[in-house]
């Protein structure tokens, strides 16, 4: 039999998350659309720590939405992407920096530092290793 070990605390980048007032939160990495499903459903599990409503989430179903949400962050940290998190209020975004290969992350991170639009909240230990926590800054007219 295989038993998933979960944990019996939050890890704190949730315990950090639950502080906080209520936002709409997005955690990376997220699927792509041809490669349903990734890590939906531990971070649905986790949500039990915070509360917070997450932009994505997961229940078996993939409607057209959802879909079009996917390929809008297939381009993150860039403008498609942030948009589309911007169209779901989202504040924070969380990156499981473990979940991601190394070039990758190491890429993306880079791309998150050129970005004028985010700004690095902090670093917490997740339930894989360490959880890079960002702010999508609101748009300026």
């Amino acid at each position: 039999v295989n038993v998933r070990r979960e944990p019996m605390t939050p890890p704190p980048v949730y315990a950090w998350l639950a502080q906080q007032p209520k936002e709409v939160i997005a955690e990376l990495p997220l699927p792509v659309p041809e490669r349903l499903w990734g890590h939906e459903t531990e971070y649905q599990l986790m949500s039990i720590y915070h509360w917070q409503q997450l932009a994505h989430g997961y229940s078996g179903n993939a409607p057209n939405g959802y879909i079009r949400f996917l390929n809008h962050m297939r381009s993150f940290p860039g403008d498609d992407s942030l948009n589309a998190l911007r169209a779901k209020r989202v504040r924070w975004i969380v990156i499981h920096e473990a979940l991601f290969d190394s070039a990758s992350l190491a890429a993306l991170l880079e791309e998150v530092t050129k970005s004028g639009a985010l700004r690095l909240h902090g670093t917490y230990a997740d339930r894989w290793g360490r959880a890079t926590v960002l702010e999508l800054l609101p748009t300026t007219l």
